[in-house]
């Protein structure tokens, strides 16, 4: 699931980690972030680093999509790695990456159920993972006791 990432340096408590976006558009640096929503759920947000803050809501394409979503699933495996008891929500910003994200799940389930359990929601209504459903959102933890 994670093979082909980028190297990253990820901060003390691992909520962030920057890399960089190497492709025809030259040089990205790349900020993924973990922040804390409630309780023991932490919400992934992940974007380029642009005057002083992440830009989420839009696609760089530098050609290197596969290995910038391999950068993302090798942080937040690390991060769930150092606080297993947390839950981690992946939360769409736009159609476009709903559909992306539901095709990353769905081509990369076999690697991903032997590492975490994920949980499809559909609006407010939330069941185990298909990768034979569509998806507005995620939640992925290493323990089923959510």
């Amino acid at each position: 699931m994670v093979e082909n990432a980028y190297p990253y340096l990820a901060s003390g408590k691992m909520t962030q980690a920057t890399f960089q976006s190497l492709g025809p558009k030259g040089i990205i640096i790349k900020v993924i972030r973990f922040e804390y929503v409630k309780e023991n759920r932490w919400n992934l947000g992940f974007g380029d680093f642009k005057r002083g803050q992440i830009e989420t809501n839009k696609m760089t394409n530098n050609g290197d999509m596969a290995k910038v979503l391999a950068t993302v699933a090798a942080a937040t495996s690390a991060f769930l790695e150092e606080y297993p008891d947390r839950i981690v929500e992946i939360r769409p910003v736009d159609e476009k990456r709903k559909m992306l994200f539901n095709l990353v799940f769905s081509r990369r389930w076999e690697q991903i159920k032997e590492k975490a359990f994920v949980f499809g929601l559909k609006g407010n209504q939330r069941e185990i993972y298909s990768p034979y459903q569509f998806y507005d959102s995620f939640e992925i933890a290493t323990t089923f006791d959510l």
